[in-house]
């Protein structure tokens, strides 16, 4: 992959980070809707993961100047679930939604931080906040607790990874600015 071979050390790293974080999750959530919903429901949640991460992947690799713009859309999307969970329930009834979003498009994210850090980094940085703006918008709101009830849980466990990949990325992107 051309991509992966002029891509600096650093930009490598933040790729590592963030893909095999994003093989974890969606390892992880298979195996949490297989077992809850499970059955039909369980299958097609999982397979709609999956196929929304390959799909956005193969965007990424294949319209490279249309993907910046295509992954701008998908972070909208997930700040859009976002305020969604944070002033109303509709999106608590499915479990961790914007969690899950955020990590669909943290992936094909990566794929475009080995062309473009800077934007990744962004991008990333504003995937990762957002689960953890809906559980304060929540507890705010709805008076779901103290305001950092939950970002232990599903919020904060694709937050801080999307978070510290964002920051590689930046500084990635930092780095391969001053090189040339």
């Amino acid at each position: 992959m051309a991509m992966w071979k002029q891509a600096p050390g650093l930009t490598r790293a933040a790729f590592v980070w963030v893909v095999g974080f994003g093989v974890l999750a969606t390892v992880w959530y298979v195996a949490e809707v297989i077992r809850d919903p499970g059955g039909v429901a369980g299958g097609l949640l999982s397979a709609a993961v999956v196929a929304a991460i390959v799909l956005l992947t193969l965007v990424v690799l294949r319209l490279p100047d249309a993907s910046g713009r295509i992954l701008d859309g998908a972070v909208v999307v997930v700040v859009a679930l976002a305020v969604l969970g944070a002033f109303t329930s509709v999106t608590t009834g499915w479990g961790p939604g914007t969690a899950v979003a955020a990590f669909v498009v943290a992936v094909p994210i990566a794929f475009l931080g080995l062309r473009e850090p800077r934007h990744a980094a962004i991008l990333l940085l504003v995937a990762g906040v957002a689960p953890l703006l809906e559980r304060v918008g929540r507890a705010l709101s709805q008076g779901e607790g103290p305001v950092l009830h939950g970002i232990g849980g599903s919020a904060g466990a694709v937050a801080l990874p999307l978070i510290v990949g964002g920051v590689l990325f930046l500084l990635a992107g930092r780095v391969d600015r001053r090189m040339l």
